[in-house]
């Protein structure tokens, strides 16, 4: 298991701005009404640079630190704990990703694991195809 860090430390955390174009790789959270929510409602992948709805909060990662399909997969296990502790109303706060923990692996292992999930992403998709 890797070193915990917060996400603030190894990723830009903000609240979508308008015409604003992230890039692909960019994990996104519903940041209102999440109370209540469904994961993959709350929790979203960008596949394409473009603009994103202000309702997402932006995390962009550091990829000198952490692969963005890794930080993506590893919010996606953590979340349900932190929405738990640290969201109490409807809405969740940008600043209180500060509080948002994950392991970080080293790059060596993250280019693994992210090959090895791309793999099964691919089977997937031919599995659909059939």
């Amino acid at each position: 298991m890797g070193r915990m860090r917060s996400v603030t430390e190894i990723a830009t955390v903000e609240r979508a701005v308008a015409k604003k174009i992230y890039p692909a790789g960019t994990t996104l959270i519903r940041m209102s009404a999440v109370k209540g929510y469904l994961e993959d409602a709350v929790l979203k992948y960008v596949e394409e640079p473009g603009e994103i709805d202000s309702k997402y909060c932006c995390i962009v990662p550091d990829e000198n630190v952490i692969r963005p399909r890794i930080l993506f997969e590893l919010i996606g296990t953590a979340l349900d704990e932190y929405m738990h502790t640290y969201v109490s109303g409807m809405n969740i706060q940008a600043k209180d990703f500060r509080f948002l923990e994950i392991p970080v692996l080293p790059m060596a292992e993250q280019i693994e694991l992210e090959k090895e999930l791309n793999r099964l992403d691919e089977e997937e998709r031919q599995t659909q195809k059939l």
